[in-house]
Order: C-alpha cells, then structure tokens, then sequence
C-alpha cells in the first residue's frame, strides 16, 4: 500500500517535493516499527533528499545543512526519526566501533535537527504559537539528550554532559528568557517610545477582548453577535502586531540581531555564577510513557562540577504529585483523616527518595537551587519527608522534613536564575492590605484577611516605607509606585484560573478607585514595567496556573518576572491567614539581618515548626511559600541605621566615664 502510495506521489509530483518525502517517511517508520532500523535509515534519507533540492547523498551518515530546506517542518521531522533509528542501531550492535560510529551519527543527525528546530522558534511571531511549538517540541530535546547520553556511555567523553545541558538550557523557559529580553530591548533607545507603547497597548487590548469572549462564553446564552465582533477586533489587532514585527526586523536590525544573539548561559558561565555554598537540581521530565517509564533527567551543577543522572519513573510518579498538589484540599474529610495523612506524607517520602536521595551523596552544600520541570514543578521540596515511620502516624511532628538540611529556592532555568537585577542597598517596602469592606460601591462577601495589618505591622518593625491599607489597597496606587525600586509586599486576595492563566488575577480595594476596576490580571502584570527587587505576594496560589510542558506553571509569579521583578516570594496553594502573618514577621526580621532571601525564609519556617504545636506542623500551613529568582539580601535602611545606635550610647558613656574618672584620679593626685 505504502510502495503504490509513493509510486503515485513521484508520479504526480516528482522526486523532489514535500509529499514524497512524507511518503518515504512513513515507509521508514513503518520498518522502524519492525525493528528493521537498517531498512528505515534508508528510506529516512530518501526523505531528506526529496524535502532538500541540493541534497542528493544516499550514504545513511550524510545530511543536509540545518538550512537548505523550504519545507522546515518536514526537514526536522525526517531528522528526528533518522536520529532515532541511529540510536536504535547503534544499541543493536554488538560490535563497539560500530556502535560508537551510529551513536555519533545519531548524535549529529539530532544536532542538525535542533538547530532547523531553532530557525523554526525564530519564524514563529505570537507567543501562542511559541507554546504551541515548546509544548509539542519538547521531546525532541529530551531524544537529543538521551542520544547524546548513549554516546557518553560508549566513549566515556565527560565533555559530553555539558552538551546535554546546553541543550536542556536551550528548551527550559525559553519562552520567558526571550520575552524577557525582549521587554528589555523594547523599552532601550534602540526602539521609538510611540513603536514601543503601541505594541504594548495591543498586546494589552488583544487581553481584554479575550476576556470579554471567555466572560461572555460563561453566561447561560451567549451573544454570538457580540463574539463575533470581539474575534475579528483580535484578528486585526494580531495583523498590526505581526506588522509592527516585522517593522522591527526590517527597520531596526540592532535590535532584532541582540534578541536573536541573546542565548541562555551556557553550562560554564552558570558554574562561575554559583557560589561556594550552591547547588542546581535541574530537572527535565519526559510526558511520553515509553513501556509504562517516563525519561526523568536530573543535572547536578556547583562552581567546580556537573554530573548527570538518569531515572524512569512510572505513573506512580504523576500519581503522588496529584497528591501533593491536592494536599490542602484533601484535607477537608474530616473523618478520614489519618488516612490522608499517611497519604500525603507518603507522597512527600516516595518524592524525596524519587528526586532527592539518589543524588544526596554528591549534594555538599547547604543552598539548593531547584529548576523544576513538568509535575515537579507543584511540589514544596523543603517539605520532602526524608523517611516515614513503619507504622502509621498520627502527626507531621518530628519528621525529617529537607528544610532541616538545605536551604532551598526555585528557578524557571539557571540563566534567568542569575539574569535579574541585583539588589541595590536601603529598599523601601510599599506594603498593599485591602480590607474588601466594598467591591465597586457594592458591599462584599469576600473575607477580610484578619491577619493581613498584623503581617504589615511586623514589616514595618525592621523596613522603612509606605503601608497601604483599607481604601488606598487599590490598584492605582500600585500602578503609580511602579517605577520605585521598592519591595512590594502584597498581602490580598488572588483569584488562580487553571483553565487560562491570562485570567489569574490579585484583588486590590475598589471602593474609591476611579481609574482602574481592582482587579490586576495576569496579562496585564506581563506588560507592566517593574524595577523591583522583590516582590512577596503574599496571598492564596499565586504561584499556581496552568501547566505548559517546557514553560512551567503559567501563573501570577512568572508574569511579575516577566515584568522585570529579580525575584518573586509567592505560594503554592490556599493559605492560612494567620499562619502567613507569623511566617513572615519571621521572613522580615531574618531578612533584615542581613539574610539571604532564601535563608530568611527557611529560618522563619523553622521557627514557625519549633514554636507551635503538632497540628501546625502539618506542610499545608508552613511549605506554600516559595522563593524564585535572585537570592541576595535586601538592605533593610532602618535596622542597619538604628540598632547600632544603643550599642554607640553604650561605647560612648564608657569613654565618658572613664575620661572623667582619670581626670579626678589626676586631680586628686595633685592635692
């Protein structure tokens, strides 16, 4: 059927077109799924000589340059399966010349692929269609990685692993990198403001019209009419922006060479960054299940080593996350709660020996940096259980939690990690608390967050700055303090929308804001210019959204990096009020002192766990919080001004004492 298929495609089209090659394609997957590799290779290169009109070498370990191909799509289509089947070879050899020759064939084959991959990122325009590729791309980067490794086992070339995280780099929040540098080179001198603005206003208005479609789509009868509008206002404003895109190419070439120079910190620049006392666990998950396995990846970075781990986890794996995830929801059955304990405690345990115990031996540092991938990206690590007792447990008191042994922090990817801004001295905390008493001149039924004031009173105790409460929590307000370099601490309600994350959204006070509606989205705090070091969103999941393979979570936190914060405190899930405001009393004062932001949140949760009682030492009530991003310590200006002060008093009244004291010896000496 196949062989007729082909004989009429070469008839119709001839021996060089893209619907011959897909045909020769299919040919060589079909004797791939026979295990006759040697078969599909011949039938992969007749694909790559049909798609690439100066290609015409027959021999299996000949291919064509990454762009000789109109047809990008089909190219690194036939690339990746003639990778594939060398690597495949390769393990069917029993001769080791031979299976070292196809493993670097294999090896250079899914090279060239990345790289049509890559020229295929720079085509794409909208972000949605940058998803859209990161999502369905991302196991190509994972085969490269595996491929690579087999070369690795076969010749020993340690330099081999630090191929394989360049090419981890290359996938891992490449979407956030790029806009990243893009806002950065948008708001230079090297685009006009009113260039500028107007793609930022677009993007923005391509929001708002989404949310009137995806409001309207909620109501029992739908006004298609009105949709129907909305829709093709979006079309046109997607038109202007691939125009204003294009404009940009064209008429600023500076600016567009710097977005596309702009590559991810290679492997050896991430070592020199690290500090003595760090360690990057970088994780990358295969989605695909390969004989009920998926590929786990784990890259063990610190300023003097790199090694490299490889694992296969099961569906028990995904299974346990869940638990995790649905950790503060589960616990709503009362009558089963014993069970959902053991069950939660065994999820943190089957993680930790999972992620964290084969690699513990080479873990000697006390500061972990953790870049998760995929499900791994839910999960609070210093709450990993370490081991559980045989019989059942009663209580999480007295369990060996991971923050009893690192310090630990999050990263999308170790470039961005070391990317943002450094903390310049004496930050100012603006500090927002609404009291929801009305939502747009309408009395609420939303919880007032009781603990909110105790949580800003504390701030206030070791910072300097301006405390927004009541009727000035509003969203104005916020947006006017943008341009300081100030902490913002936002202790309000945020809204997680797993559905579409564009739609997440913090609740600011509304009662006397007559500019903007209260609500900050999360497309527009993508498009907002932020110069802060930190900012601490101290409310209900602001570090959950929608899962993007490759991306991460999609959630509030990402889009405040985006808007240019260094680094982000944000949580993992509901959280308790009260709880919050104790935790970080004990944030502020750590930090104040000097502390790492990362150090500083460990040491308040290991007071929170020493100072209550077991039932509030179950991880719902003390792991949410997260700390993302730049690690340095923040200048208080207030502690480091006045509490040397009583110490200079002290030092001071004992030079006075004893000057007079020698000054009256002296005199009574001369009587």
């Amino acid at each position: 059927m196949l062989e007729m298929a082909l004989s009429i495609s070469i008839s119709n089209y001839g021996t060089k077109n893209p619907q011959v090659s897909l045909v020769y394609k299919y040919i060589g997957d079909h004797f791939s799924e026979l295990s006759e590799y040697r078969k599909a290779l011949d039938y992969y290169q007749k694909a790559l000589i049909s798609i690439v009109d100066n290609f015409n070498e027959t021999d299996i370990f000949s291919n064509p340059s990454g762009d000789t191909s109109l047809f990008s799509i089909r190219l690194l289509d036939n690339l990746k399966s003639k990778a594939l089947a060398l690597q495949e070879l390769s393990q069917q050899e029993k001769n080791e010349l031979s299976a070292v020759k196809y493993s670097k064939a294999a090896s250079e084959t899914i090279g060239i692929a990345l790289n049509v991959l890559s020229q295929i990122k720079d085509e794409y325009l909208s972000d949605e269609d940058r998803i859209y590729l990161a999502e369905n791309e991302k196991e190509t980067y994972i085969n490269a990685i595996d491929i690579i490794n087999r070369e690795l086992r076969l010749t020993g070339e340690t330099s081999l692993v630090r191929k394989m995280y360049d090419i981890l780099q290359d996938t891992k929040a490449s979407l956030l990198r790029e806009e990243i540098i893009e806002n950065e080179l948008l708001f230079s001198e090297l685009i006009p403001d009113s260039l500028s603005r107007r793609k930022n206003d677009l993007k923005l208005a391509l929001g708002s019209y989404n949310k009137l479609i995806f409001n309207e789509f909620q109501s029992p009868k739908p006004d298609t009419a009105k949709i129907s509008f909305w829709k093709d206002e979006i079309f046109a404003m997607n038109r202007e922006l691939e125009e204003i895109s294009v404009e940009l190419r064209m008429s600023y070439p500076q600016y567009y060479n710097l977005l596309k120079k702009t590559k991810p910190l290679s492997v050896v620049q991430v070592m020199k960054k690290l500090k003595k006392d760090e360690t990057i666990i970088d994780f990358i998950l295969s989605p695909k299940y390969i004989n009920g396995t998926r590929k786990l990846f784990t890259f063990i970075i610190t300023r003097d080593s790199l090694l490299f781990h490889e694992s296969h986890p099961d569906s028990l794996f995904s299974l346990n996350a869940e638990i995790i995830r649905n950790g503060s929801r589960i616990r709503n059955n009362e009558n089963r709660r014993s069970h959902v304990l053991n069950k939660y405690a065994s999820a943190l345990n089957y993680m930790y020996n999972t992620l964290v115990n084969p690699l513990i031996k080479n873990l000697n540092t006390s500061h972990l940096i953790i870049i998760p991938d995929d499900e791994i990206s839910w999960l609070p690590f210093d709450a990993l259980i370490e081991s559980i007792p045989s019989d059942s447990i009663n209580s999480f008191d007295g369990l060996p939690y991971l923050i009893n042994r690192f310090i630990i922090s999050y990263g999308p990817s170790s470039s961005l990690i070391f990317n943002f801004n450094k903390t310049l001295p004496r930050r100012k905390v603006y500090a927002f608390a609404p009291d929801y008493n009305e939502i747009n001149g309408a009395i609420t039924d939303i919880v007032r967050l009781s603990g909110a004031n105790k949580e800003i009173d504390a701030i206030y105790r070791w910072f300097r700055g301006r405390r927004f409460t009541g009727h000035s929590a509003t969203e104005t307000n916020f947006r006017s303090l943008l341009g300081s370099p100030g902490i913002f601490h936002l202790a309000m309600h945020s809204f997680s929308d797993t559905l579409n994350s564009n739609y997440s959204y913090l609740l600011f006070e509304t009662g006397n804001d007559t500019l903007n509606d209260g609500k900050l989205y999360n497309y527009e705090v993508s498009l907002l210019k932020i110069v802060s070091p930190m900012i601490v969103l101290s409310s209900c999941n602001s570090g959950t959204g929608k899962l993007y393979q490759s991306e991460g979570l999609k959630s509030l936190a990402r889009s405040f990096f985006l808007a240019g914060a260094s680094s982000l405190i944000m949580t993992s899930w509901e959280i308790n009020d009260e709880v919050s405001a104790e935790i970080m009393e004990n944030f502020y004062y750590y930090l104040a002192k000097g502390r790492q932001k990362d150090e500083a949140m460990r040491l308040a949760k290991l007071e929170f766990l020493r100072e209550n009682p077991p039932s509030l030492k179950d991880p719902y009530y003390w792991a949410a919080y997260k700390v993302m991003g730049n690690n340095d310590p923040v200048n208080a200006g207030r502690n480091k001004l006045l509490y040397p002060v009583p110490a200079i008093i002290v030092v001071v009244a004992i030079i006075i004492f004893y000057y007079f004291r020698r000054r009256r010896i002296r005199s009574e000496d001369s009587l």
